[in-house]
């Protein structure tokens, strides 16, 4: 996330240093980088193909997002016929995410087991019927082997 704010916020003072470059001609790179606090790299021509392709992309993955919630980059790039990588960069880019179902967690051994039959309730007095319950369970139980 750290990221992307900055390589937004450079892409803004980028936008910003092309017409400030073009009406000042005389003024070294390096002043005019260091006045708009970026690097000289960023003064130079970027890829702006690359920029439009990835708005397409975008689309696509949402259109493709809306009629499957919840694939993600691997199953995106298989539907639209590109490479999972390109996929996962510009959902990355664009901060694309699909939809994760909440798993309720479970304990093997309980799997294919009856239910346990205590009254349980939701608040503290189902809490108490159950503590009673094993209670009087456990006396039987005891009481059951000293005999």
């Amino acid at each position: 996330m750290v990221s992307f704010l900055s390589n937004w916020r450079d892409q803004k003072k980028r936008r910003l240093s092309n017409p400030v470059q073009t009406k000042l001609k005389g003024i070294s790179k390096s002043l005019l980088a260091s006045t708009l606090g970026i690097s000289r790299r960023n003064l130079y021509n970027q890829n702006r193909k690359q920029d439009s392709k990835d708005e397409l992309l975008k689309h696509q993955i949402i259109k493709v997002m809306e009629l499957n919630p919840a694939y993600g980059h691997r199953r995106i790039a298989i539907e639209l016929g590109i490479g999972k990588k390109r996929a996962r960069r510009a959902m990355k880019l664009f901060n694309l995410k699909p939809y994760k179902r909440k798993a309720r967690w479970t304990k093997k051994k309980d799997w294919g087991q009856p239910d346990a039959g205590y009254p349980m309730s939701d608040g503290p007095a189902g809490a108490v019927i159950a503590i009673f319950g094993v209670l009087i369970i456990a006396i039987t139980r005891y009481d059951v082997r000293r005999r």
